[in-house]
């Protein structure tokens, strides 16, 4: 294996092969799984044998940081108050976020149709709850072809490994101080002067600024409470759950994160909340009551679930949205930030006339729209439906959905295209397809590891608490790295596709 190493004096760039080492291979690994595992880097899989048994292993990730340029590193990090800016500034446009939504919600009636009808009822009646509450993940790939860092898209819901993706950071920084470089300088040359100096890992401090997010919403949430029965003892965080979630810790780090400043959360599904919230129709105050505990006051409701038709497999978890939404609890996010994320109104915004709406710094939109790889309305742009037909490997088609795995490449676009009504074409938009840059990595999965060729994908974390006239927080939250393997066109962590990394900047 040729391991690369980023000196923090020089930026030298030292290569040592170690083909016959199998010895430091299995130590590193047993090293990096131990720490992991032990600081939370778990997961639940099923059995192969029994898809009905869940255990424990620990999250796939790469042996060693990635490298990736400072000034890619540093210009994504800057990106992240703008777009927090502008997801917030775009979803309080009542008028602009329907509009453009209409004919999207017609076509998917089943999902974004759903979103769009809650959120409608909301307007109508009003919003109760004008403090938004947004942890936003936007990705990006840097392209191989002219050397840009594109964003692949921003994410308004439940955007994970904000926990996981500290906690590989530190395991890797661990590594480096505790291990690697003593193994490293036992192994070099003697003569080497540079052989103890050490590459230096980017840390992430994202668990740490989203729960000081959750911490500052919650306690605007109590300052504005006026109702006397619930204090900041019996009031409480919803976080909306899938009922069989493998990726249980990234949500129990922050769950205890938070319980280590006093709040309590609640970990339940959308089926389960059915029996266990209840609407003030005066108040509109969001109440939890399970069996013959007190009742409390629900504060925030953070959605790790809900983003996907089969969350809401009957007409239950719609009745729970339509009443969290109503309520007075600061949503993470409200439907408002969640339609906002949709591929349409990403689409729409990475048009100029838009960016020139919503974004008056010209230094702003100069960065914002230089991220933006081309991105199509199939129905409006011909010429681009006839390209995607004739060359499909230029483009990606994407469908109103999240979660991974739902992306069209190649041969398949242009089946689609050809046997779509425009009508079911409304439901996508084109994207042109990025060629990411291809790095040597190792990756460790199920307590084994594989030299293999990676692809990078890079994202930043914004963290937003706005209404329509204060901005409380608008930070950078932290950056989470994903690798997977270069010929695998889309899949997540938790699919089985893409393992955690951490960043070395040169």
């Amino acid at each position: 294996f040729d391991f690369k190493i980023v000196k923090t004096m020089s930026n030298e760039l030292l290569i040592h092969k170690f083909h016959d080492n199998e010895k430091f291979l299995s130590d590193m690994i047993y090293e990096e799984i131990s720490y992991f595992s032990s600081n939370g880097g778990n997961m639940f899989v099923c059995r192969d044998d029994d898809k009905n048994f869940m255990c424990l292993q620990h999250v796939p990730f790469t042996l060693f940081p990635t490298e990736i340029s400072r000034d890619k590193l540093e210009q994504a990090k800057l990106l992240a108050k703008p777009f927090g800016k502008l997801v917030h500034d775009i979803s309080i446009d009542n008028e602009f976020l329907i509009s453009n939504l209409e004919e999207t919600g017609k076509s998917d009636p089943e999902f974004t149709g759903r979103l769009l009808e809650i959120y409608k009822k909301c307007v109508e009646e009003g919003i109760h709850q004008k403090i938004a509450f947004g942890i936003h993940r936007s990705d990006y790939m840097i392209d191989k072809n002219t050397n840009r860092l594109l964003q692949i898209e921003i994410n308004t819901i439940a955007s994970s490994f904000g926990s996981l993706g500290q906690k590989i950071t530190e395991m890797h920084h661990y590594m480096n101080k505790n291990y690697f470089s003593s193994i490293l300088s036992g192994m070099s040359d003697n003569n080497d002067d540079n052989n103890d100096q050490q590459y230096e890992v980017e840390m992430s401090e994202s668990l740490v600024k989203i729960t000081d997010g959750f911490q500052i919403a919650h306690e605007l949430f109590l300052s504005k409470n006026e109702n006397q029965q619930f204090t900041e003892s019996n009031t409480i965080i919803l976080m909306i759950v899938l009922e069989s979630e493998s990726n249980f810790a990234d949500q129990r780090l922050l769950q205890y994160s938070l319980f280590n400043r006093g709040i309590t959360v609640i970990r339940k599904s959308l089926t389960e909340l059915h029996e266990l919230v209840s609407l003030d129709e005066n108040s509109f105050e969001l109440i939890y009551k399970e069996g013959n505990q007190e009742s409390k006051l629900v504060s925030i409701v953070y959605f790790r679930a809900g983003y996907m038709p089969k969350h809401y497999p009957s007409e239950k978890e719609w009745e729970v949205k339509e009443m969290i939404e109503r309520s007075t609890a600061i949503k993470c996010p409200n439907s408002a930030y969640h339609l906002v994320g949709t591929k349409k109104i990403q689409q729409i915004i990475s048009e100029e006339a838009i960016i020139n709406k919503f974004i008056p710094n010209e230094e702003t939109k100069a960065q914002v729209r230089d991220c933006f790889a081309g991105l199509y309305d199939i129905i409006k742009d011909s010429e681009i439906y006839n390209q995607a037909i004739e060359h499909p490997e230029l483009f990606v088609l994407k469908p109103q959905r999240e979660g991974g795995g739902n992306l069209v490449f190649g041969d398949k676009i242009s089946e689609i295209l050809k046997n779509s009504t425009q009508f079911e074409l409304k439901s996508y938009i084109l994207m042109d397809y990025i060629h990411p840059i291809e790095n040597k990595s190792i990756f460790v999965r199920n307590l084994k590891s594989i030299e293999i060729n990676a692809v990078n994908e890079l994202g930043i974390f914004s963290i937003v608490i706005a209404d329509e006239e204060n901005e409380y927080m608008n930070d950078f939250g932290g950056y989470l790295l994903r690798s997977k393997p270069s010929d695998m066109e889309d899949g997540g962590v938790a699919a089985g596709v893409a393992v955690l990394d951490s960043i070395v900047s040169v």
